[in-house]
């Protein structure tokens, strides 16, 4: 039936083309972004997905650089508590040196030394280094290191995407008045007695600073494996969202092809619909 009032043949093409141009623009839009999901209406379920999984991705790379951090503050604390070691030893050298009794004898005062404030030559350079360490041993540029030191507190480190992924290392208190109160002070008016009496409090002191040491390290160890297996989680949970929300070039190319061919074919028809009204007047006119 041929009539001018209406078109129905047309409007349907209209509406074809319509639809088939918006599936052009999203897909040129999805090759333009290299994302398959631009908007809720593209995959609302996919896009919650690729929403947690981003945020649970971006944390953990946020998480895996605080480990890296906290890695490199304990290896700052491990190096200051080497630097200890390291001072105690010396110090025992010089405390095996005093129980020579030939130096028993070769007894001195010291600068501004009070009276009878006198040592043997290896006790007044056992006293100078015992000076250097109290103002040096746990001194460095980290203002934090030596606080901690001195503090007796515990570390926790955030290592994780949720609140109670922490990591929690204890140092103590390692300053070189709380070990020499834990270990036995050292003496002032050196003679053989007192470095025999020395000699057990610096191996004390030796053995809890190497077993802090130790502690440490563990802990260093600990903070490096969940490191690694953090970066493995990341690198798996980035593949997973990649899958959701990347686009395929392969499959939208050939989209573009089929939209755009669809376009043309719709164009066409919607041209020959459109010349109803030409036919009404060749009838009239003939």
């Amino acid at each position: 039936m041929i009539n001018l009032n209406s078109n129905n043949v047309s409007k349907m093409i209209s509406n074809n083309l319509s639809r088939t141009k918006e599936n052009l623009d999203s897909t040129f839009q999805k090759v333009s972004s290299g994302s398959r999901i631009n908007g809720a209406r593209d995959d609302a379920a996919g896009l919650a997905t690729s929403t947690k999984l981003s945020s649970s991705s971006r944390s953990m790379d946020v998480a895996h650089d605080n480990i890296r951090k906290a890695i490199s503050y304990l290896n700052t604390v491990d190096g200051m508590l080497e630097t200890a070691v390291e001072a105690f030893q010396v110090l025992r050298e010089k405390t095996v040196s005093a129980l020579d009794v030939r130096n028993e004898y070769e007894r001195v005062p010291g600068p501004g030394s009070r009276n009878g404030e006198y040592h043997t030559l290896y006790g007044w350079d056992f006293e100078y280094e015992m000076r250097f360490m109290q103002k040096t041993l746990f001194k460095t540029k980290d203002a934090n290191s030596e606080i901690i030191l001195n503090s007796g507190h515990s570390l926790t480190f955030q290592v994780g995407e949720n609140q109670n992924d922490t990591f929690t290392v204890t140092v103590g208190d390692m300053s070189l008045e709380a070990l020499r109160t834990r270990h036995g002070n050292f003496l002032r008016n050196w003679n053989t007695h007192n470095a025999n009496q020395t000699i057990p409090n610096i191996d004390s002191i030796l053995g809890e600073l190497s077993q802090k040491r130790a502690e440490i390290g563990g802990s260093i160890n600990a903070l490096m494996h969940r490191a690694n297996s953090l970066s493995e989680t990341s690198t798996n949970t980035k593949s997973a969202l990649s899958r959701i929300t990347d686009a395929d070039f392969a499959k939208e190319t050939a989209s573009i092809v089929k939209h755009e061919v669809m376009q043309e074919a719709s164009m066409a028809a919607l041209k020959q619909a459109n010349s109803n009204k030409d036919i009404a007047l060749t009838l009239l006119r003939s």
